[in-house]
């Protein structure tokens, strides 16, 4: 074992401890400890005994927002290239041990993801090591993977009318900011990426001081952490380019009508929420996500019973929160039924929202959305990868962890004036934006 001063550790949470109210009972079998070696790489080891499963997350801060101007989409084509190295096949060795390998990158940070058996860990991190030490890359792997990402833009934008709609939305809802252009990337700078590019780019955000690497399964975290050290814990130090951290400017009331060959017409509506990285925004975030649930989760929520079921205006709809560091955001999604007006649409989802703003909450309605959430919660921190994927997206945006779980479980005090009050700023349309979508027959 190496000696313990080559590093630096912080005293072992239960999860019980740190979620107090959504993870007593089964939380106190499962223990959080965070440490960091000499590199500045964070570990944080998510012990629960019980199960051979083990969840490898390596969580960096850098995402799409930090791609420099004209060079869309360099994140998330980096992400692609990991997986290709002259010396390793990382998805065909990680098959080889029965592990299973993902990866995906968001407007803030990327993850990449390997499930195994708790006996592979340390192969696994090594093959890590070697493709964040010397991510070797190749013109012709760089452009057979540009094709692929063309290909995925194509098929999920390009011809996509839902695709198009929500890149409208998102280009409006953040003008001049990083989060209005698609991490995908527009087909322009996609075409222009080159190895230049993404080696600038790694040598620049993928640095062991962004890097937080989550290992949840039943493993000591005096193990863990050798088997870090020996591994990631080689990259050399680096001081790390600086990020993009400008806030979004707040778009004013804005509505755009397409016209597109389509199945169905659909609206969407996004209304700006306080960045996620501040621990004094997370209680309008926890209002935010109180509200989307009473709006739009299962068939006894407001507009899902209203629109869909009982007038069947609406295929369907959906109200989710997006929380992104520098400006959050609550969204909006509902497809008309047949060649309904999406306008129509609009109003009647605004009028609902209103109601709901005006009108005291029904017995039981603001209790029911809080237990909504927290099965949500509990659901996802059945599994090894819901620990380690809670843990590390939390241990990314604040460096304090007790206080970062703290704001997860902040719906649960959220009162309904706090509610009404948010839903009234949507039913008045404060500052937010409206794409409405007209199906056109092929």
């Amino acid at each position: 074992m190496h000696p313990k001063s080559n590093g630096s550790s912080d005293p072992a949470r239960s999860l019980a401890e740190l979620l107090p109210r959504l993870a007593t009972g089964y939380g106190t079998r499962t223990r959080v400890t965070p440490s960091r070696l000499p590199n500045g790489l964070r570990i944080l080891t998510v012990t629960t005994e019980g199960s051979p499963l083990v969840s490898l997350q390596i969580h960096v801060a850098a995402g799409s927002r930090d791609n420099p101007p004209g060079k869309s989409g360099l994140a998330h084509c980096v992400e692609h290239m990991m997986f290709r190295h002259p010396e390793i096949d990382f998805d065909l060795e990680a098959e080889n041990l029965g592990a299973m390998a993902n990866a995906w990158t968001m407007p803030d940070a990327t993850v990449y993801a390997t499930d195994c058996r708790e006996g592979v860990l340390g192969r696994l991190l090594e093959l890590e090591r070697v493709r964040f030490e010397r991510p070797a890359l190749v013109p012709d792997d760089l452009r057979a993977e540009l094709e692929v990402i063309l290909e995925e833009r194509l098929q999920s934008v390009d011809n996509s009318p839902q695709g198009r709609l929500f890149e409208t939305l998102t280009q409006l809802g953040f003008p001049d900011h990083p989060y209005g252009i698609p991490v995908l990337g527009v087909a322009d700078d996609i075409r222009s990426l080159s190895t230049a590019d993404c080696q600038s780019y790694l040598e620049g955000m993928h640095c062991p001081t962004r890097m937080i690497v989550v290992v949840a399964g039943p493993l000591a975290p005096a193990m863990v952490e050798e088997l870090v050290r020996d591994s990631l814990g080689k990259l050399p130090p680096s001081p790390p380019a600086p990020r993009f951290t400008a806030a979004p400017s707040i778009p004013g009331v804005t509505d755009v009508h397409l016209e597109l060959e389509a199945e169905l017409s659909a609206v969407s509506l996004l209304h700006p929420l306080p960045p996620a990285d501040r621990l004094e925004s997370s209680r309008a975030l926890a209002t935010a996500e109180l509200l989307a649930t009473l709006l739009s989760w299962g068939d006894s929520s407001r507009l899902v019973r209203r629109l869909v079921r009982e007038e069947r205006v609406a295929y369907d709809v959906s109200v989710s929160v997006q929380e992104q560091d520098l400006g959050s955001e609550l969204l909006i999604e509902s497809r008309a039924v047949g060649r309904s007006s999406p306008l129509h649409l609009r109003d009647r989802i605004l009028q609902e929202i209103g109601r709901l703003a005006e009108e005291p909450l029904e017995p039981d309605e603001l209790e029911r959305a809080r237990v909504q959430l927290t099965i949500d919660t509990v659901r996802s921190l059945r599994t090894a990868f819901g620990r380690g994927d809670l843990i590390g997206s939390i241990a990314l945006l604040h460096d304090d962890l007790d206080r970062g779980c703290a704001t997860r479980e902040g719906f649960l005090d959220v009162t309904p004036d706090e509610v009404r009050d948010l839903a009234r700023r949507l039913a008045r349309r404060d500052s937010t934006v409206c794409v409405t979508l007209e199906a056109k027959e092929k």
